[in-house]
């Protein structure tokens, strides 16, 4: 049992896709495989991307806050005696007894929403200076958030700019093959999938571009699936495939709502994406057969690997199977050379069958399954841009009705908990125990504990989702006597998992369309004298050096990888660099802060503009002067599991607010004791009617209101608790 589950999580991760490579270059007669690029990619990262050894020491007593070490109040404006706060007693003892507090801050508008602006508004600028009275706490959240705007950004470029174009040819040339396939078919049965797989494409094909022909004979199945998706509006049997299809997924969402273009690409790729020829169907597999064969022509294949391969280093490899699967069984079946008419052969067709319904079993269905007996039995079959299993989908797959829970007492919605509970927080491991009740829960998450701790390196950074999540850990983790006094405990390790959550949403909200989602089955005057420049402030960037070293692998791999495939356009090559040489610093700072060792002038000055030099590489080059909204709200939000059988379909949304600050205790040799300032993520989970899948904009219109009603209620129990000052 654990030697499969360890099988399919390699697979999950991309690391069987040397195998798959390794047949698309024989097939090309080339000998190349995506072992040998992953080792050529990260032979160009940057050697600041090799991890540093981290030190610690036993911070002393006297580093340990004491009532009356710190100021009592912050100047927000040096040169305004109106712009002091005062802190109350009761924030004063939470500073001085657990280190830290956060607060609310409601957004003002939208040119101060994103983090980044909220840091940068701690710094000002009055008589011709540039200057900030406020040390600042660079906190995690920071980081990770300008990691996102990066990486959506720029793949929102690449997807509109380079797989579209290349998604519209391919489609193009697929409808006019299978047409002539069509027109040439030897038999009808052939000629029946052969007319099938021309409305599948035309479906494609106007998802792409309105105006699209469509052959005669495809126009009716074409139109009514058409009607459906842009419906939208619920589950339905596919009048093309002839099985259930939640037409919900194709809402669109998330990135995709920016522009028109991004929206003809997303409704084509969830097409594409999820629509699965079944090897429980003659007509489908038929079907399947002469879509593979098409896409083994070199001009065919060669389009399709150019949007396949960047995508599979996102969110890993698909685990249904692809034309690089039938091409290996069809030569197994049929031989090197293919008569057409063969495809017709039932007894040669039932054997290909035979032997594709007996490979990997994907990790999730990614839809509703009916009257299923047994969990693991999903049925295999063949998608022609397959979306991905994703470890935190795998999981919430793995711990939902009916892998566990029954009839009377069935888990058909997950939460994220889950998933921070399996990747190491405490925290989180004592927050699901609510859940322990349920038949078999508590069995199913120790399984996944005991899988997951197993997992080597090489899974954790086999792609960029793995990456991320893997960048994710150290932060949950309860940090001991080598860290300062206001890291150490639970407190610290629940802020950790509101980092983790917070980012964890933003990636999902990336990626959503590559990855399969989780489904339950069940004025001033000219003479005027200069005020001499205020001191600078001590500020403190959070010292976790570990999560430092993975993020800034995952920020270079990012770099490497998309410039390795030609895909990475100059704005974001120069960006990411500018961002990397920015997290090294950083680094560095960490690890003297964690020695308790003396911080230099200029380093000081580097964290005090952090956001200064961030905040131009978040917006686009061609927003212009005019920044719209969708590029200064950081609030999102992403549907992550469907609970498709009771009779209130619900989906589970995770979602991201306004940025919260927080108010850090700072004592050490080098800057004494003092009251450093930052931002911190604001995090959501609730339900949905399945009809009603948020996008970012409806979410937003919760957010950004002017009361903001029922948005507490959405909010988890435990990240409300970390605003808190009461005594415990």
């Amino acid at each position: 049992m654990k030697s499969m589950k360890f099988a399919l999580l390699m697979a999950l991760a991309g690391l069987v896709a040397a195998g798959c490579s390794k047949k698309a270059e024989e097939k090309k007669g080339g000998t190349g495989s995506d072992s040998t690029a992953e080792m050529a990619y990260d032979t160009a990262l940057s050697a600041g991307s090799k991890p540093v050894i981290i030190k610690y020491i036993t911070w002393p007593d006297s580093l340990t806050p004491q009532p009356g070490d710190l100021p009592s109040s912050l100047t927000w404006n040096y040169f305004d005696s109106t712009s002091r706060q005062n802190f109350s007693p009761a924030e004063m003892d939470v500073l001085s007894r657990e280190g830290f507090f956060v607060q609310d801050v409601p957004p003002q508008g939208v040119s101060t929403d994103d983090m980044v602006d909220r840091y940068s508004e701690l710094y000002v600028f009055n008589y011709g200076q540039s200057y900030s009275t406020v040390p600042v706490f660079i906190s995690s959240d920071l980081l990770t958030h300008v990691f996102h705007v990066l990486f959506d950004r720029m793949f929102q470029s690449v997807e509109q700019k380079r797989f579209l174009p290349l998604l519209e040819e391919l489609t193009s040339n697929l409808l006019r093959l299978s047409t002539e396939q069509m027109q040439k078919a030897p038999t009808p049965f052939m000629r029946r999938a052969s007319s099938k797989n021309v409305a599948y494409l035309s479906v494609a094909a106007k998802l792409l571009n309105d105006s699209a022909d469509v052959p005669q004979e495809a126009k009716d199945l074409t139109a009514w699936e058409l009607r459906l998706i842009n419906d939208a509006s619920g589950f339905h049997d596919s009048p093309l495939m002839g099985f259930q299809e939640d037409y919900t997924q194709y809402k669109p969402r998330g990135h995709y709502t920016i522009n028109r273009d991004l929206t003809r690409y997303f409704k084509a790729m969830m097409w594409y994406g999820r629509r699965s020829f079944t090897t429980r169907s003659d007509t489908l597999t038929l079907q399947a057969l002469l879509l593979t064969q098409l896409l083994n022509r070199p001009e065919n294949q060669s389009v399709w690997e150019r949007i396949y391969k960047p995508t599979e280093f996102v969110a890993g490899q698909s685990d249904d199977l692809t034309f690089y699967d039938y091409t290996e069984i069809m030569r197994k079946i049929y031989g090197e050379i293919l008569n057409p008419a063969e495809l017709s052969d039932t007894t040669k067709l039932h054997r290909f069958m035979d032997e594709a319904s007996h490979r990997a079993t994907p990790g999730i269905s990614g839809n509703r399954v009916r009257n299923r007996p047994d969990p693991a039995s999903i049925e295999r079959g063949f998608r022609f841009m397959g979306q991905r299993t994703v470890p935190d989908a795998y999981i919430f797959s793995e711990v939902t009705s009916p892998r566990v829970g029954t009839d009377d007492h069935p888990r058909n919605m997950p939460t994220d908990l889950d998933v921070m509970s399996i990747l190491g927080s405490p925290i989180a491991d004592e927050l699901v125990q609510r859940d322990a009740s349920i038949p078999g829960y508590a069995e199913r998450m120790q399984k996944l504990k005991a899988e997951f701790s197993d997992y080597p390196p090489q899974v954790w950074t086999s792609n960029l989702y793995w990456c991320w999540i893997n960048a994710l850990r150290p932060l949950i983790q309860e940090k001991g006597p080598g860290y300062p006094y206001f890291m150490r405990g639970r407190k610290w390790a629940t802020k950790g998992l509101l980092t983790a959550v917070g980012s964890w949403t933003e990636l999902k909200h990336d990626t959503f369309l590559l990855s399969k989602q989780s489904y339950a089955e069940m004025g001033e005057g000219e003479d005027e004298e200069i005020p001499k420049p205020p001191p600078q402030p001590k500020s403190y960037v959070e010292p976790d050096v570990e999560f430092f070293n993975r993020l800034v692998y995952l920020v270079d791999r990012t770099r490497t990888r998309f410039a390795g495939m030609g895909l990475l356009p100059a704005e974001y090559e120069k960006k990411l660099g500018i961002f990397y040489d920015q997290l090294v610093n950083l680094r560095s700072i960490a690890q003297k802060e964690l020695l308790n060792a003396g911080i230099t002038v200029e380093e000081y000055e580097s964290m005090l503009l952090f956001a200064q030099k961030i905040s131009p590489i978040i917006l686009p080059e061609d927003a212009g002067d005019i920044i719209d909204e969708q590029y200064k709200q950081m609030a999102l939000v992403t549907d992550t599991h469907t609970d498709a059988f009771p009779a209130d379909m619900k989906v589970l949304e995770d979602a991201v607010g306004a940025p919260q600050r927080i108010y850090v205790d700072v004592k050490d040799n080098s800057g004494g004791a003092r009251i450093c300032v930052g931002y911190v993520y604001s995090v959501y989970e609730f339900t949905q009617p399945v009809r009603n899948r948020l996008t970012d904009e409806q979410w937003r219109s919760v957010v950004y209101a002017k009361h903001r009603k029922g948005l507490e209620s959405k909010e988890p129990a435990w990240a409300r608790g970390l605003r808190s000052i009461a005594r415990h």
